[in-house]
């Protein structure tokens, strides 16, 4: 009898044990959220809430990702326009026959569209200065 009586209140104090566990980290994971800012609202009630602030992690993920390409972009472009269109595809063709790194990057670096155009906006732009 004893034996049975104390095991569930061993199963009790354990069940709180990790609701009291669950709820402790919630209200921590809660307050480091809203260390990077809240926002207040009234509930209809009349109670002021805090919550926190929405993250816009993927929005400044891709912010970067995009600046990361056009830096790409505008660097290539300023090697065509430096070097010249045959000079760099001279040295694009001894960068695909070296190691599987370095055919990738020959990919990479491959004139584009995009590449051209802006090396010959700098092109001209340099032939109007001088």
């Amino acid at each position: 009898m004893w034996a049975g009586a104390c095991k569930r209140v061993h199963d009790m104090a354990a069940h709180v044990d990790t609701s009291f566990a669950r709820r402790i980290g919630r209200l921590q994971r809660t307050h480091r959220r809203m260390a990077r800012g809240a926002s207040t609202y009234m509930r209809k009630d009349g109670l002021l809430v805090m919550r926190p602030r929405r993250s816009y992690r993927l929005v400044r993920m891709l912010k970067t990702a995009a600046m990361v390409i056009a830096g790409g972009i505008a660097f290539k472009a300023f090697l065509v326009a430096s070097l010249g269109p045959s000079t760099y595809q001279t040295r694009l063709a001894l960068l695909e026959n070296g190691t599987v790194a370095e055919s990738y990057a020959a990919r990479i670096m491959a004139i584009d569209p995009a590449t051209q155009w802006l090396a010959d906006q700098a092109n001209s732009l340099r032939d109007k200065r001088l």
